[in-house]
């Protein structure tokens, strides 16, 4: 990963801070409340031309910063705990469409079902309303996105308006769903989007 450039932002107020060499020197200003770390605990280990950062039981993860503030000059990494996410945001177009936790749960749950075969009358209403059966190869690719955002291994989800997985979002949005999702609905928004973009 080759990292960018950048200046170094004000930092914010740290809880602990080490800074040690490899022969032991350093300095260590410890806390000085009760708040509590991520991490109790922070292994460095220093390679040829490497160094790696361990924290033991820290998953899940993710690397929230990471950029160099000039040549010869420092390299950051932040790692931070990973917070389960409240939406699943949809990049469609040029638009970005949140669709919240629940909701998006319930679409994957869908696309499940209907990849494995289930609902099999529904599927028949789309085809006679117009949504070809090719849809369903996109619902299992999706519904593993969504997951996988949930899970906190990806970020975002790209649909190609005209892809399978577009397709299959559409198509399950079609049928009647909870009364939740009115106009405002994450649901109705992702399916205004892919629409829109056709």
């Amino acid at each position: 990963m080759n990292l960018s450039t950048r200046a170094k932002p004000a930092n914010a107020t740290y809880v602990a801070k080490v800074v040690i060499d490899p022969d032991g020197n350093g300095h260590i200003t410890p806390r000085a409340n009760n708040d509590s770390p991520w991490a109790e605990r922070v292994e460095i280990a220093w390679y040829q031309d490497s160094i790696k950062i361990t924290v033991p039981g820290g998953t899940p993860a993710s690397i929230t910063q990471a950029y160099m503030t000039g040549k010869n000059q420092d390299v950051i990494v932040e790692v931070a705990k990973m917070v389960a996410p409240s939406a699943v945001v949809f990049e469609v177009g040029e638009e970005m469409i949140s669709v919240r936790e629940p909701e998006a749960r319930i679409l994957a749950d869908k696309l499940i079902g209907f990849a494995a075969g289930d609902w099999e009358g529904d599927v028949a209403l789309l085809e006679a309303h117009g949504h070809d059966r090719a849809w369903l190869a996109g619902a299992l690719p999706l519904a593993h996105a969504i997951q996988g955002v949930l899970s906190g291994t990806r970020e975002t989800i790209r649909l190609s308006p005209n892809g399978r997985e577009a397709d299959a979002a559409f198509a399950v949005y079609s049928l009647p769903g909870p009364s939740s999702w009115d106009a405002t609905s994450g649901a109705a928004r992702l399916s205004g989007a892919i629409a829109r973009h056709r």
